[in-house]
C-alpha cells in the first residue's frame, strides 16, 4: 500500500472514532449517577451504567488512533519531501556529470531552479 492511502485511511478511521468517543462522552455525562444513586454506586450497591463504565475505554482508543494517525501523517509527509529531495538530487548529479565534460562542475542554473520550483524543495547540495 501506498504510505499516502495508508495515512488517509488511518486519519478516516481516527476521526471516526473521535467522533465516537465525543458521543459516547456526552452520553455518559447525561447517564452518570447523581445524588443517592452515586453514592450507591461508590459503595457498591448498585452498577454504573455500561455507558458510563465503556466511556474511557472509547475515549483511550481514541486517543491512540489519533496518535497513531498523526504518525502515518507525519511519515507521509517526511516520505513525500525524502522522495522529491531525492527526484531533485538525481537530477542535479546528472545535470552536473553532463557539465563535467564542457570543463564546468555545474549544471545550468535556469534548469535547476526549475527544477526546485517544479517540485517545490530545496536541494542540500550548492546548486551555484
Amino acid at each position: 500500500m501506498n504510505h499516502k492511502e495508508v495515512a488517509d485511511k488511518v486519519e478516516t478511521v481516527s476521526m471516526g472514532l473521535g467522533i465516537t468517543s465525543g458521543i459516547v462522552a456526552a452520553g455518559a455525562a447525561l447517564a452518570a449517577p447523581t445524588g443517592l444513586s452515586a453514592l450507591g454506586v461508590a459503595i457498591g450497591i448498585t452498577s454504573a451504567p455500561l455507558i458510563v463504565t465503556v466511556a474511557p475505554v472509547i475515549g483511550a482508543i481514541a486517543t491512540a488512533t489519533g496518535v497513531i494517525s498523526g504518525g502515518a501523517y507525519f511519515y507521509s509527509k517526511w516520505k513525500t519531501k525524502r522522495t522529491k529531495l531525492g527526484i531533485i538530487c538525481k537530477a542535479w548529479h546528472n545535470l552536473s556529470v553532463k557539465c563535467e565534460g564542457r570543463g564546468s562542475s555545474h549544471a545550468p542554473p535556469n534548469l535547476i531552479n526549475f527544477v526546485k520550483t517544479l517540485l517545490s524543495v530545496d536541494c542540500p547540495i550548492s546548486l551555484v
